[in-house]
């Protein structure tokens, strides 16, 4: 009797460890896999009614035990990819007769960058040149990236990881299309090489600038780059009195690239001095764009373009003074050139260069229409406010300001005019002045922040309007969330967002939770959602102020509610 006895609590003993084993395993499971408190914070649904009933209990009938890791378990095997970007920091006025802001910007990227022994790096994606100059992407722990607004066109960007390995990469992105840049640094290989002038002589002093990395050649015109990531890596090589050359060279993994299969020959440079008769306008310099006149220069032995437009435009000029420009390439160049408050005349001009001579060029401005204004708060003028006109479609603002057919930003690195975009500070009394260029938009958005970027306004100026004043207001303090909407979800789902570029802790929202994004900056932003590489939610535009919850419906496909079966 009393070892039965014993028996029995021995029993019920390890039942009600293991149980809390079970407890504790369970607790640290959902530490490790919840996402941080500022991130994501899934909302559990309002309780239903409570319906009285009148039937006795089943006492016979034990209570129904749900197992809590259900709520995570999922066959779906892709994750849910949501993008935010902040479009404006407070809430443009929206008119059915103008797109919205950043409207030409549907281009997705995405990729992966590994490290040294293979594994993801949390490496940063920074555009340098193009279209989405100035845009930064991060990589999670897992050394993913993604971004859904993109404007397109031939972008440059520099991926480096935080032990400071880097690879400079060119990318072609479309609208509505997701490319994918990734790059291993893993079994780098070793490269040599040589530059050399047009009749083969060895050049002593010339720089080369492949992958990110610069270098300059011996008195031999030999250089050396050791530990070079594999892939296409964009190189650049200069020497004074002779034309930039630009190459995108294949590198093989864990391979020795020998100066035999790697030789650059310069071509001697042609250089423009340029004069801008007029002082009028603004006191800010003037912008000076260069184009190809007749195509791109070809390297007839690899088929590429050959000259690196990007890092001469744009050249600074200050009204009626004189600047000179070297290492051109010989040909017709077009000239377009930009000023607050002037306009060139005419738009453009086309210059004729010769190889190893200088040539002159006056350009002229005259007065043109302008926009001028104002920004106050409460009342009073602010000075160094910065202000930006910008076109609802950058893109096409650009192409028309050049007459050029849409495709060519894909042909060269065209950044975004001065036509389309413009930025001033304010002057003591508050004023601005833009020009106004006929002919590229309707309408234009006009926005406003003070020094302290505590304050903001915008509003929308309408073609051939000539006045404007921007009322600041107090920036919400408050973050925002974002709620969204996935109906028909029963399981667990795999999800990754990346808010302004920054990758948030990877997580799997529970079957019985709904999709809440929360420490949101009050203002209008773009979300856009994707699945297995295929856009579920393209451009969705949502104001956001402080602690109103926003709110975007998003219809899954299949495969993401019922996975794999």
């Amino acid at each position: 009797m009393t070892q039965a006895r014993s028996s029995t609590l021995l029993f019920v003993f390890l039942l009600v460890a293991g149980g809390g084993g079970a407890a504790a395993w369970f607790a640290m499971g959902m530490d490790d896999g919840a996402p941080g408190p500022v991130a994501i914070t899934p909302r559990m649904p309002e309780p239903g009614p409570v319906v009285a009933s009148s039937d006795p209990p089943d006492l016979e009938q034990p209570p129904e035990r749900v197992d809590p890791q259900a709520a995570f378990a999922t066959t779906v095997d892709s994750p849910l990819r949501l993008t935010l970007s902040l479009v404006q920091r407070a809430a443009f006025e929206k008119r059915d007769d103008i797109v919205a802001p950043g409207s030409g910007a549907a281009a997705r990227l995405r990729g992966f960058v590994g490290g040294m022994d293979g594994a993801g790096v949390q490496a940063t994606v920074t555009f340098v040149g193009g279209p989405n100059e100035g845009r930064i992407l991060h990589c999670d722990a897992e050394g993913s990236y993604h971004a859904g607004n993109l404007y397109p066109g031939l972008s440059i960007a520099v991926i480096e990881t935080p032990t400071g390995r880097k690879a400079m990469r060119e990318v072609r992105l479309r609208n509505h299309t997701e490319q994918v840049l990734s790059v291993a640094f893993a079994r780098p290989a070793t490269v040599y090489g040589i530059v050399k002038d047009r009749s083969g002589v060895p050049l002593e002093g010339a720089t080369v600038m492949m992958d990110g990395r610069r270098t300059f050649t011996d008195d031999l015109g030999e250089f050396y780059f050791p530990e070079m990531a594999s892939g296409k890596a964009l190189t650049i090589v200069e020497k004074p009195g002779y034309t930039r050359y630009r190459e995108i060279v294949p590198i093989p993994a864990a391979r020795v690239v020998t100066k035999n299969t790697l030789e650059f020959h310069l071509d001697l440079g042609a250089s423009l001095e340029v004069t801008i008769q007029e002082n009028i306008g603004s006191r800010e310099p003037a912008l000076l764009f260069l184009f190809p006149g007749s195509g791109q220069r070809v390297n007839t032995a690899r088929g590429q373009r050959t000259y690196p437009w990007h890092l001469v435009s744009p050249v600074e000029i200050y009204p009626g003074a004189t600047t000179l420009i070297e290492g051109l390439p010989e040909g017709r160049v077009y000239l377009a050139l930009f000023h607050s408050g002037a306009i060139a005349e005419p738009r453009q001009q086309v210059v004729k260069l010769n190889a190893g001579k200088r040539t002159s060029k006056v350009l002229h401005l005259m007065p043109a229409p302008q926009i001028r204004g104002r920004v106050v708060r409460e009342g009073l003028p602010v000075r160094d406010a910065r202000v930006v006109l910008e076109a609802p479609n950058l893109i096409d603002a650009s192409l028309k300001a050049v007459q050029r057919p849409p495709g060519f930003e894909e042909a060269m690195v065209f950044p975004h005019l001065p036509a389309g975009l413009q930025k001033v500070r304010t002057d003591v009394e508050g004023r601005f002045v833009f020009t106004s260029f006929p002919g590229i938009s309707a309408a234009f958005y006009l926005a406003a922040v003070s020094p302290d970027e505590m304050w903001r306004g915008n509003l929308v100026v309408q073609a051939g309007e000539t006045n404007a004043v921007v009322e600041l207001k107090r920036v919400p303090e408050v973050l925002a969330s974002l709620t969204v909407g996935l109906k028909g979800r029963y399981q667990g789902l795999p999800v990754r967002v990346w808010v302004e570029g920054r990758a948030r802790e990877p997580f799997v929202l529970p079957g019985n939770q709904e999709l809440v994004i929360e420490g949101l900056e009050s203002g209008t932003w773009r979300v856009e959602a994707s699945f297995e590489g295929k856009p579920v939610l393209e451009g969705k535009l949502v104001v956001l102020m402080g602690n109103e919850a926003g709110f975007v419906p998003l219809v899954l496909p299949p495969k993401a509610l019922h996975g794999a079966r």
